[in-house]
């Protein structure tokens, strides 16, 4: 086996899970998007596109967990059965998490995305860029 094979196996054992725990500590306290030297997940972002030298970036992009809340009539009163209850998004956690890197750093171009891990309340996706 390869080198990316070997890493992509041991992405889910109980060392991994441990270290990202107590990176997650530590991320919560950061911005919601923060450049970063070097990939989390080597091989998936390997396999995605990404190459180690000038010109490709990459971006960690943090996203709040859970729906958003209904959406009601601006004029008049609240109607009496419309509770608030929260409804599905239009487009998933990962796309949302592409736009909002791309619009961080307009002059690159989003060439892939992939998720890194979760909590109870966030979701965090890195985001490769590429300079045009």
């Amino acid at each position: 086996m390869g080198m990316y094979k070997y890493l992509r196996n041991n992405w889910n054992s109980e060392e991994v899970t441990q270290l990202m725990k107590s990176r997650m500590i530590s991320w919560r306290r950061e911005e919601t998007i923060v450049r970063m030297d070097k990939p989390t997940r080597l091989d998936r972002a390997h396999s995605l596109g990404y190459k180690a030298k000038q010109g490709f970036v990459i971006v960690r992009v943090k996203i709040g967990k859970g729906a958003g809340k209904r959406p009601r009539k601006v004029h008049g009163g609240k109607p009496s059965k419309a509770g608030q209850y929260s409804m599905p998004s239009v487009m998933n956690k990962r796309r949302v998490a592409e736009m909002r890197a791309g619009k961080k750093y307009p002059n690159m171009q989003v060439l892939n995305s992939y998720y890194v891990c979760e909590d109870g309340r966030q979701i965090w996706f890195e985001i490769i860029l590429v300079d045009p």
